[in-house]
């Protein structure tokens, strides 16, 4: 450590411990505040209507951008899956617009809703896309259609 010559070692050493006492201190007073704010919100009646009002207030003044972001992300997803799936129809070997192309569930009891799943993380959506097959909509549609005749 450098230092002016002339001051004591043992000075320099007892200032830096009276620092360092007041950062923890002020490090844990944070932490504490930080808490005390967490529990305050999460059981004050009154917290949480204010957070529902504020929440309400915000979503109806930034609608337009919310859902902007939702399609893009949505759109971003959806090209991304149909990619990652290879860009063909399982049955026809079809390639086609994004759009035109849905993913089955091959074992339907482990089915999610595709809208819905299409706005989650991608390691999500990819752990989806292996219980899916890509077909194009009217192969999808006979598929279903012949499932259900069955």
């Amino acid at each position: 450590m450098a230092h002016k010559p002339g001051i004591d070692e043992e000075l320099l050493a007892e200032v830096a411990a009276q620092n360092q006492k007041k950062e923890d201190k002020r490090r844990r007073h944070a932490e504490y505040l930080r808490l005390y704010k967490a529990h305050k919100r999460a059981t004050d009646p009154v917290q949480k209507a204010k957070e529902a009002v504020y929440q309400k207030d915000y979503t109806t003044r930034n609608l337009k951008h919310i859902v902007s972001r939702n399609k893009e992300r949505y759109k971003a997803n959806k090209l991304r899956a149909v990619e990652h799936m290879g860009g063909t129809c399982v049955d026809c070997g079809g390639t086609f617009h994004h759009a035109a192309f849905d993913f089955h569930h091959v074992d339907n009891r482990a089915a999610d809703m595709v809208d819905s799943w299409l706005h989650w993380t991608w390691e999500r959506i990819e752990a989806e896309l292996a219980k899916c097959v890509m077909l194009c909509a009217n192969c999808h549609r006979v598929r279903h259609y012949n499932q259900d005749k069955e």
